[in-house]
């Protein structure tokens, strides 16, 4: 997990640096942070086998891991789903060469 948060960093600052690069031609660029989404697949698979070793249950496991964000719940795919339409819409027209926390306060500034 050590070099997690640096590819993490090194993404986003390639996509504030790209954001220079291209916004004169209109293009922005923005980077969509989401920690773990328990209804995707890989994470499915980690919870169960998690819950298997634990002698509990997946839910028990995806209740666990989601006190630890601010809003102590997961974000699910439809809900990063949903900010990625809501950034790439008109009413985010200004925003650009940023990084938006999709992740239920899981990862935080």
């Amino acid at each position: 997990m050590g070099g997690f948060s640096v590819q993490g960093a090194v993404i986003e600052a390639l996509c504030r640096q790209l954001a220079f690069e291209v916004g004169p031609i209109g293009v922005r660029v923005v980077c969509l942070r989401t920690g773990g989404t328990p209804d995707n697949p890989v994470l499915q698979a980690v919870f169960t086998h998690l819950a298997k070793l634990r002698g509990t249950t997946f839910q028990a496991i995806a209740d666990s891991e989601a006190q630890n964000t601010a809003l102590k719940r997961a974000p699910l795919l439809p809900e990063v789903a949903n900010a990625a339409v809501l950034i790439a819409s008109d009413y985010a027209s200004t925003i650009t060469a940023t990084t938006v926390n999709a992740s239920s306060g899981e990862l935080v500034d």
